[in-house]
């Protein structure tokens, strides 16, 4: 099925395996370019080489924990210019919602 989204590009967190492996295998078949992140960095390797070979698309391994500002600003830098641009206009919420006075 042609999703129309090949040539596009992509970060999956945690992606070295499980559900973020399986999303970011579904987007590189779609033909997107893969920015992929995990904290195994022979697992990440792994999975980039096997992704880049069987989809033939970009995919760049990213080993960083993404609970500290360093590894948030690793995965970062390590996208293109266009996909941090895309990633810098969202905004974050600034408060959340306010639970219900009763259910």
């Amino acid at each position: 099925m042609d999703l129309g989204i090949a040539g596009r590009k992509a970060i999956v967190c945690a992606s070295s395996r499980g559900l973020g492996r399986a999303c970011a295998e579904n987007l590189a078949e779609a033909g997107c370019e893969v920015v992929i992140n995990g904290r195994d960095v022979a697992r990440l390797a792994a999975t980039a080489d096997a992704m880049a070979k069987q989809y033939r698309v970009k995919v760049t391994p990213v080993a960083a924990d993404l609970g500290t500002a360093e590894g948030q600003k690793a995965l970062l830098a390590a996208c293109s210019s266009a996909l941090r641009a895309a990633a810098s206009a969202v905004p974050a919420p600034k408060t959340w919602p306010k639970p219900a006075a009763r259910w």
